[in-house]
């Protein structure tokens, strides 16, 4: 993940929240930002292709079978 240059120059950060839904195969669906750091769209954008980029997940399970599970994952944007 590449922090955007327009937020690094203004000094923008925060936390992006970005859910998404693994299949029972694995597979990611229905990523969608559930919160976004509203001065910066570009870090949005960012946190959305850096979870479309991550490999297959392992599914949740429920009675030993694999089954759809949302997750909830934290992006921060922090300038050190």
């Amino acid at each position: 993940m590449v922090y955007p240059k327009s937020a690094k120059e203004k000094g923008i950060g925060g936390t992006c929240i970005i859910s998404f839904i693994v299949n029972a195969d694995g597979t990611k669906s229905e990523i969608l930002i559930v919160k976004s750091i509203a001065a910066c769209p570009e870090c949005d954008i960012e946190a959305l292709q850096a979870v479309k980029k991550m490999p297959n997940f392992k599914p949740g399970v429920k009675n030993g079978k694999p089954v759809r599970t949302r997750y909830n994952l934290p992006i921060n944007f922090r300038i050190k």
